[in-house]
């Protein structure tokens, strides 16, 4: 399914339907598998950031943990996990030049209900 967009309304023009929310764009291709919470939000790492995205698709930039480059994205895997009312997120850094080496990252978050808050 795709979103169609309206064309653009010359000067004079009667207002038309609002127009809709672009989706959030994501910067890593490899991203980890997001979190749903109850409330349907989608929490996403994307390249050391965690991002929240609403049902509307808009996204909320929560925490800019360790942010990657977009062009070294390859070096980086992370997850998520949660635990009751806390957010662990990891990111392990592979080592360029020596592939069998690693720095782990981790973050514990507290996840407090309500718009976009951690």
């Amino acid at each position: 399914m795709g979103r169609s967009a309206a064309a653009p309304a010359g000067p004079g023009a009667a207002p038309g339907p609002a127009s809709p929310v672009r989706p959030a764009a994501l910067t890593d291709p490899v991203c980890p598998k997001p979190l749903v919470p109850a409330d349907g939000t989608i929490l996403v790492l994307d390249a050391g950031v965690l991002r929240a995205v609403d049902r509307r698709l808009a996204d909320t930039v929560l925490a800019e943990l360790l942010p990657v480059d977009p062009d070294r994205t390859w070096l980086y895997r992370g997850a998520l996990r949660r635990t009751g009312d806390r957010l662990t997120v990891t990111l392990a850094e592979q080592h360029e030049d020596r592939p069998g080496r690693h720095v782990l990252n981790t973050w514990t978050l507290a996840l407090r209900p309500g718009p976009a808050a951690v």
